[in-house]
């Protein structure tokens, strides 16, 4: 997730195609997701987004 989200301040002022950028927010999100696939859950589609 981290490359992804230097790319994202890289490109984006160039871009600028992000409107809010959660950084801290996705970041849990993926953790919160690797954890519960490593205790077994099913997850849904697109468990880690953060798109608000």
């Amino acid at each position: 997730m981290l490359p992804f989200l230097s790319r994202i301040d890289e490109v984006s002022p160039s871009v600028n195609a992000i409107v809010s950028l959660q950084a801290q927010a996705a970041l849990e999100a993926a953790d919160a997701a690797d954890r519960a696939v490593a205790a077994g859950d099913r997850l849904g589609p697109l468990p880690e987004r953060a798109i608000h």
